[in-house]
């Protein structure tokens, strides 16, 4: 505990403060002085509890620093209590601490923590607290960078920057966000920098803001004006392939690394140093930038990524390939060509190597990958700086479009309707690559099968409430560069309840979360596989139709398609994810949003499984139906030319003074009556397999049938008054029936001669439903044609009215229904009697 030192100021607390939480924040103030041989940071905070539930937090404070470089001193630690100071420095408990934040992943700064616990905290008190940091990473040599956060997620009264540096160091500084005001002077030979904000608000990070952006803002403060001078600066930290031979010769021989097969030997160096280098990094005092020898790498098989990628540039240099590392930062959303040059401004290493002609990328510390390079997935990091002499600016990393999936998702789905109870089964096969399995993988062995179809059933029931398992999911890691996991489930319906079943794309639903509509500050982080798919194959013995379609939607951050038809009986829904973009820039958001919402309603599909016979008739019956009408209006067609010229087609379109010329003209009568035996001979070919009697039988039942109708009707004309011989009639009916021919013809074509299915209309196939519509329209046309041009004929033969004919006809119908009827109901009686 010393005293602040000289150099500082001691600054006024502003007017007011807003307050959030429970707390007033008025001061948070940085003050630098980098006239001495080392550095010396000094900090203040002041902060006043409001109310007791923030007790908890405002009487902890914490102090970090690197032991073994820096110092820590304690200033001054207050409590303001009605107007008086009351120094809690020796009433305070204290705790040192070593938290390693980052022991999770790898990682040990050697980074210690002053736990500081205040007694005494009552609402109403403002505690002030000042502390010196002497001391920086010796890494950077003579060169100083540093970084502040500028705003914070509370409200802050006052926020100040105060720099002391010789007049001759380049300093430059920069502030990432508004509000700030900036002054430089100079002070008893010494230059000072001030950056100062007052009443600045909260920070509200939105949600799912890429972890890299931004938004609190940085006050860089750095002596390098250009990338090239932290380009040099690195490039003398890291060493320049092996030094020992003996080593360099061993692992030449061990991993094959061949000049003449440069590609074959990256590919065995890249798989050695991420298979068998395990992560971890020592990052004390220097080596937090600077990496170990590639030989100490490789005798403790284990380092961090400036280790590995130091040791796969050393590997790859003994086979002619040459590398180099790459300074990058991994935060996604981090915007490092809008960032003070800095050594600070990355946090990671990865490898560019270049041979044949070709550049690579490749991030040492990734899981050993497998198959081709194009097939990997590539460096999401945007930019970087090669660490080699002379590199004047950042490059780009290539981020191309995806070849391969990462995620392929294939089920298959077999819908049994004919059960008593419909059933479908349904058979996922999901394929992870390129490390998308991890977290499948690790659950099945911490927890087995069990647990994971347990996860997955309650995943699976989010679409189908009544699904079951139908067997435990299994995993295949037969292939190293796949991880399968297969699932079956088993679902039943009662035929009562709808059959109509939904097929949701759900693995790429997961990923196409919806999107906020709402105006943003900042970016919008995209999760998820860079390309993915899922197919779904349905079969059913109800047989499926669907009208095919495809739909795309895509921008610059996303791309979605969904294709639906049906293949060999199979309906098949392709859906495909490809994500473009690591995140969605502010001004887009509200355009992705419409799009994606579009693309959202297309990941489920429904079908009806309810028969439906009209799908399954196909092309052909209706083909033949048209077939038939079109000969028929041939015919009629030929008819109208014949009544043209006067012949017998004239029955079908001026039948009276048609049937007149009948009388008078022998030929005529003649082809009355060869048309009447075409109609026969056509009718019988339709009715021919309708019934199970013979030929012959049918021939002789067919005219009996025949001559008892024209007898009946002969017996009703002489009742009503109209007299004519029985030949006459005869002659008259053949010709009225004329009209019959070209619509029994076309009949004939449209059923294709055949209407078995008279025999048992119970077996009717949806197949000849086309034919029989076709038999019924000309029926009834044909016995309405026959009605009239038999009128206007039987009028002409014996020289009565046609509306006397007309009437016998009206009571040929109505008694042979009375007679039909009748017979109908003795059958009936009889069938009851007996």
């Amino acid at each position: 505990m010393t005293a602040a030192p000289a150099w500082v100021q001691d600054e006024p607390l502003p007017a007011s403060a807003a307050a959030s939480g429970g707390l007033r924040y008025e001061l948070v103030s940085d003050q630098v002085d980098l006239s001495g041989r080392q550095p010396l940071w000094y900090r203040r905070v002041s902060y006043t509890v409001l109310r007791d539930n923030a007790l908890g937090d405002a009487g902890q404070v914490s102090l970090y620093y690197q032991p073994e470089y820096q110092q820590l001193a304690l200033n001054h630690l207050a409590v303001w209590r009605d107007g008086q100071r009351l120094d809690m420095r020796r009433r305070a408990h204290y705790a040192q601490l070593r938290r390693e934040s980052d022991l999770e992943q790898g990682l040990l700064d050697g980074s210690l923590t002053l736990n500081i616990s205040l007694p005494d905290l009552r609402v109403g008190d403002r505690i002030d607290y000042g502390y010196t940091v002497a001391g920086s990473n010796p890494v950077f040599g003579r060169g100083y960078y540093d970084s502040y956060t500028a705003r914070y997620d509370v409200p802050l009264g006052a926020r100040r920057l105060r720099v002391r540096y010789p007049a001759g160091m380049p300093l430059n500084w920069k502030v990432s966000t508004e509000g700030f005001r900036s002054a430089r002077q100079r002070v008893d030979g010494m230059e000072e920098l001030r950056l100062d904000a007052d009443a600045l608000p909260a920070v509200r990070e939105e949600k799912d803001t890429p972890s890299g952006h931004d938004t609190y803002g940085r006050i860089d403060l750095s002596t390098a004006a250009h990338w090239r001078e932290v380009a040099d600066w690195a490039a003398r930290l890291y060493p320049q392939g092996f030094k020992d031979p003996a080593v360099a010769r061993a692992m030449t021989t061990q991993l094959k690394l061949d000049r003449a097969d440069p590609q074959g030997s990256m590919q065995r160096a890249i798989a050695f140093v991420q298979g068998e280098i395990r992560y971890l990094g020592l990052e004390m005092g220097v080596n937090s930038h600077a990496p170990h020898a590639p030989e100490d790498t490789l005798r403790n098989r284990y380092g961090d990524c400036k280790d590995k990628a130091t040791l796969l540039v050393a590997l790859l240099g003994l086979a002619g390939v040459q590398a180099e590392p790459v300074l990058v930062n991994s935060s996604p959303g981090n915007d490092l060509a809008a960032r003070l040059p800095s050594p600070l401004a990355f946090d990671h290493v990865v490898v560019r190597a270049r041979t044949q002609g070709r550049e690579f990328w490749v991030d040492a510390t990734r899981d050993r990958e497998y198959g081709t390079f194009d097939a990997r997935s590539p460096l999401p990091f945007g930019q970087g700086l090669p660490v080699r002499a002379g590199q004047a600016a950042l490059v780009d990393i290539p981020y191309p479009g995806a070849v391969t999936p990462e995620v392929v998702v294939e089920e298959d789905v077999d819908i049994a309707m004919a059960r008593p109870r419909r059933q479908a089964r349904f058979t996922v096969t999901t394929d992870y690559l390129q490390g998308r399995g991890d977290d499948a993988r690790e659950m099945f062995e911490n927890q087995g099968a069990e647990a994971l179809g347990d996860r997955y059933l309650d995943y699976m029931r989010g679409f189908y409430s009544q699904l079951q398992l139908d067997g435990l999911p299994t995993v295949d890691e037969a292939d190293p560069a796949r991880l399968r996991i297969g699932e079956t489930y088993r679902l039943d319906w009662h035929p009562r309840e709808n059959d109509v079943v939904g097929f949701p794309l759900f693995q790429l639903q997961d990923w196409m979360k919806e999107l906020p509509r709402t105006a943003r500050r900042t970016p919008l982080a995209l999760g998820g596989p860079r390309l993915a798919t899922q197919t779904v194959r349905v079969r059913s013995d109800a047989g499926i139709w669907v009208k095919p379609s495809r739909q795309v939607i895509e921008n610059p951050w996303f791309r979605f398609s969904r294709r639906v038809d049906v293949r060999d009986g199979e309906l098949v829904i392709e859906g495909e994810w490809e994500r473009r973009a690591l995140w969605i820039p502010p001004e887009g958001v509200r355009r992705a949003a419409n799009d994606m919402a579009r693309a959202r309603e297309l990941l489920f599909f429904e079908h009806d499984f309810r028969p439906n016979p009209m799908r399954s008739i196909g092309l052909a019956p209706w083909l033949y139906a048209l077939a038939g009408v079109g000969v028929a209006a041939l015919l009629l067609g030929a008819a109208g030319w014949s009544a043209w010229r006067g012949g017998l087609g004239g029955m079908l379109y001026m039948p009276y003074r048609t049937a007149q010329k009948v009388f008078e003209a022998p030929r005529l009568r003649t082809l009355a009556w060869i048309a009447l035996g075409a109609s026969y001979v056509l009718a019988l070919s339709l009715y021919r397999a309708g019934g199970s009697l013979g030929l012959l039988k049918q021939v002789g039942w067919a005219l009996l049938q025949w001559g008892v109708g024209w007898g009946v009707f002969w017996g009703v004309l002489r009742a009503v008054g109209v007299r004519l011989s029985f030949g006459r009639l005869a002659t008259a009916l053949a010709a009225g029936m004329v009209p019959q021919l070209p619509l029994l013809a076309g009949t004939v074509v449209a059923t294709l001669g055949s209407v078995a299915w008279m025999a048992k209309p119970a077996a009717v196939t949806p197949g000849e439903w086309p034919g029989m519509f076709v038999m019924a329209l000309f029926g009834f046309a044909g016995l309405a044609w026959t009605v009239v041009s038999t009128t206007a004929s039987v009028a002409v033969a014996s020289g009565a009215s046609r509306l006397r004919v007309l009437l016998a006809w009206g009571l040929t119908l109505a008694l042979g229904m009375f007679i039909a009827g009748a017979a109908l109901f003795v059958m009936l009686v009889a069938r009851a009697a007996g």
